[in-house]
């Protein structure tokens, strides 16, 4: 009972926290980038960096020895013991399966995003300047959502639920919230929702971060570079940052 409290009492505030760090980060008077899009995702990651730092710390304290298991890289080869519903196998190594997944997700998600940005691809020729900035905020963003919806979800569940159960609970609380994020609409939710459930497994059956993190990485590198794209067609991405 502990347990589901505790990811009660710390995703969903934290959900809700995410979701309004947009507006409270706007009163951040504090310029990092002329680009308006640059300079607001700088708070954000920052923001949220803090947030999740504190939901590692209260993991820690309350669940040390779940915590000491699953805060790592994890055994990058470690066998699975197959996802049925997406035609994996049992004793597939998470090796080939990580970058199998990181492949074929990062295509979809490229395929996705160039659907619905195709108009802003003109100015696919200032990404390279921004390069650095898209890199930091995809290393943040995936460390940040990562601790969130699936650290935070699996160190107090495991060993209280089925694996398929708690993977499926990441899966919602990190779909839901898609509604109004990147990608969108029902659509966006079932997509984030669909890899936060395979995330959360091989947080499960690696005992580590690894994986969930390097493919949560590289679709939000394929996302904030179509943002930035979007960012700079806008007449004012260059306007003093508020």
């Amino acid at each position: 009972m502990l347990e589901i409290l505790f990811v009660l009492l710390m995703v969903l505030p934290a959900t809700a926290c995410l979701l309004a760090l947009p507006v409270w980060t706007k009163r951040w008077k504090r310029t990092f980038h002329p680009l308006v899009f640059i300079n607001t995702q700088s708070k954000y990651q920052i923001a949220a960096l803090s947030l999740a730092l504190a939901l590692v710390v209260l993991s820690w304290l309350v669940f040390p020895r779940q915590f000491v298991n699953f805060f790592s890289l994890g055994q990058l080869a470690a066998p699975t013991r197959g996802i049925g519903l997406f035609g994996i196998g049992a004793g597939e190594s998470w090796l080939g399966l990580g970058l199998s997944l990181s492949f074929f997700m990062t295509l979809f998600t490229a395929v996705f995003m160039f659907m619905g940005f195709r108009q802003y691809a003109d100015q696919r020729h200032l990404l390279p300047k921004l390069l650095p900035f898209i890199l930091v905020f995809s290393i943040s963003n995936a460390l940040v959502e990562e601790i969130i919806f699936r650290l935070t979800v699996v160190i107090p569940l495991e060993g209280q639920l089925e694996p398929s159960l708690i993977a499926l609970i990441s899966g919602i609380v990190f779909g839901l919230p898609h509604l109004r994020g990147i990608p969108s609409g029902l659509v966006g939710a079932i997509m984030a929702g669909v890899l936060g459930y395979i995330l959360c497994i091989s947080l499960l059956e690696t005992g580590g971060l690894f994986w969930a993190w390097w493919i949560h990485f590289l679709q939000d590198v394929v996302i904030f570079s179509a943002l930035t794209l979007q960012a700079l067609a806008k007449p004012q991405a260059l306007a003093k940052a508020q």
